[in-house]
């Protein structure tokens, strides 16, 4: 009787093991699938550090200020506005991210930094201008491209998308690795019958 039981026993937790194993299958892909969504933008940001020597600080007088949509980073809109200029031709994103927790102490959210910018400066913002890759609102007070761009949100959501893409391939690997396992004991099983 006792037997049956610990049998009984073992294959409740095993079963168990099977579902907590699923379960944090799951969990893990849910999480991983907003990051795959920013892997263009990291990517975007690499290709940005390889030609940072080549932007060029200019002053752009602005032709029009307009809300182009919502960005989706983790699933959540966070509001974005374009502004447009022609001299040289170009336009740049300003994100709201009045929320961010990168944000120095008595720092100004960055869309408020343009608008003030923009209306204090008839008109007039200062870029990140680059002939062929996308430029960037800058402001007065930053002298190098890296005080603008390469900012503590940024980088910290390039780390995040590195620490997705090492995840899935570690997932991948550990796959592939049950798949194999389960299949030379099914080979094993079949020879061993024969």
């Amino acid at each position: 009787m006792n037997y049956h039981l610990l049998e009984m026993i073992a294959k409740t937790i095993s079963k168990m093991i099977k579902i907590l194993k699923t379960i944090i299958v799951v969990f893990l892909l849910v999480n991983l699938v907003p990051g795959l969504a920013n892997l263009g933008y990291t990517a975007d940001i690499i290709e940005i550090y390889k030609h940072k020597d080549e932007y060029v600080k200019t002053k752009v007088l602005v032709d029009s200020l307009v809300q182009e949509g919502y960005r989706q980073p983790m699933g959540g809109g966070v509001k974005y506005y374009a502004a447009y200029y022609s001299n040289p031709k170009g336009r740049v994103i300003a994100v709201a991210n009045d929320n961010s927790i990168h944000l120095e102490k008595n720092e100004l959210p960055y869309l408020n930094q343009l608008f003030n910018y923009h209306h204090d400066h008839n008109d007039s913002i200062y870029v990140w201008h680059h002939p062929t890759l996308p430029d960037d609102f800058v402001l007065e007070k930053h002298k190098t491209f890296e005080d603008t761009i390469f900012n503590s949100e940024t980088i910290t959501e390039v780390v995040s998308n590195i620490i997705t893409i090492l995840t899935l391939v570690f997932l991948f690997i550990v796959f592939v690795r049950y798949r194999i396992k389960k299949w030379k004991q099914k080979k094993k099983g079949e020879l061993g019958a024969a």
